[in-house]
């Protein structure tokens, strides 16, 4: 790491001081200063663009300790830029008090997954022991302040079409970066994105964790913002969010999705939310890329 770089990080403690007083400077600093030494790319990229992804993790309140697994500095397009971690966004779900509980889980080929809708919604996960298959979707479960239950599920044809949206992978046939090694991470980050959306808003007990929220979750958006088309407002990709200077690839292979059962097997419905009052949702969009076999 270049002393440019080194330099401008250490010019923003009193910054990040003033927006994060909660946090460890100091352990911040070395975090990122130890991202950014085992990453060529992070290395290489615009030191003020380093200086601009510290003050994010402020701004979000989500640590680079990676054991945490809350954010992490990744290089994009010559720059260093702060990315949130789907752990990064439960942590802040909860503290903020939208909601009670959340988890987010990969639906495999052999799980029995069953959706159900209206009066009496069900939601039944029974994950395979052995051979699980291929992914072929994700679902979130959240807990509201009033004990009612949301789920959300996206099938792997729309989130591997999210995840070409990015520049990472834009127009790309094979993903790269953390879709080709962590891609359930991923997904479980793109349906907890995606349930964050249409949560009551009225439940916030932290003013300054939700505010926090609304952070991470713009600098989730930043990348497609400059696509002024409404889908592109509703349904939000995620990029790559190691720093890795391997950029390992794998190709997708088909999985095919029913769109018309009710009550599948590793499946479900394409989009939907099981609650006491379920809400439609804009049909998925699709592309080539199917599941791999494999999820970290």
């Amino acid at each position: 790491m270049n002393n440019q770089a080194l330099t401008l990080i250490t010019n923003q403690e009193s910054s990040f001081k003033k927006t994060a007083p909660d946090m460890n400077w100091e352990k911040e600093k070395l975090y990122a200063l130890s991202s950014i030494s085992k990453s060529d790319y992070l290395q290489k990229a615009d030191p003020k663009s380093i200086a601009s992804a510290v003050l994010q993790v402020a701004m979000s309140g989500l640590s680079l300790n990676p054991t945490l697994a809350h954010g992490y500095l990744i290089p994009r397009a010559g720059k260093c830029v702060f990315q949130p971690g789907y752990q990064g966004l439960i942590y802040l779900l909860v503290g903020s008090g939208l909601v009670k509980d959340i988890n987010a889980r990969v639906v495999y080929e052999n799980d029995e997954f069953v959706l159900e809708f209206g009066d009496n919604a069900k939601f039944i996960h029974k994950p395979a022991t052995n051979n699980k298959g291929a992914i072929v979707g994700a679902y979130a479960e959240a807990i509201l302040a009033d004990g009612v239950k949301s789920y959300e599920y996206i099938d792997i044809e729309e989130i591997s079409s999210l995840a070409r949206r990015g520049d990472a992978n834009k127009g790309k046939t094979i993903l790269t970066g953390a879709w080709a090694t962590d891609l359930g991470e991923m997904c479980r980050k793109t349906v907890i994105r995606r349930i964050y959306k249409y949560l009551p808003k009225t439940n916030v007990t932290n003013p300054k964790m939700f505010e926090r929220l609304q952070n991470a979750v713009s600098t989730i958006d930043a990348e497609h913002k400059s696509e002024a088309t409404p889908i592109a407002e509703v349904f939000d990709e995620f990029t790559e969010e190691t720093g890795s200077s391997e950029q390992p690839t794998v190709t997708h292979n088909a999985v095919p999705i029913p769109t018309e059962e009710v009550k599948v097997k590793a499946s479900g419905q394409p989009n939907g939310q099981a609650t006491a009052q379920p809400s439609g949702q804009a049909q998925p969009q699709t592309s080539n890329i199917k599941a791999p076999t494999t999820n970290k």
